[in-house]
């Protein structure tokens, strides 16, 4: 059982089948001032998409300089 989970499965009780997914989260690593390329990090379905306008701002202000 992970940790992250655990004491919600707990709760659950008997399971009888539990799928679980670990994926890469990517991030640019180039210099965006300097190639115009501006390209967001990956994005992790349990943000509930807080990181992922958090991105979008910072990649406006790497964009803009605004």
């Amino acid at each position: 059982m992970s940790l992250e989970g655990g004491k919600g499965l707990e709760l659950l009780g008997s399971v009888e089948e539990k799928f679980t997914l670990v994926s890469d989260f990517n991030e640019p690593t180039n210099d965006c001032q300097k190639d115009k390329c501006f390209i967001s990090k990956g994005y992790d379905a349990t943000t509930h998409f807080e990181t992922t306008v958090d991105d979008v701002l910072d990649m406006y202000t790497r964009i803009t300089g605004k």
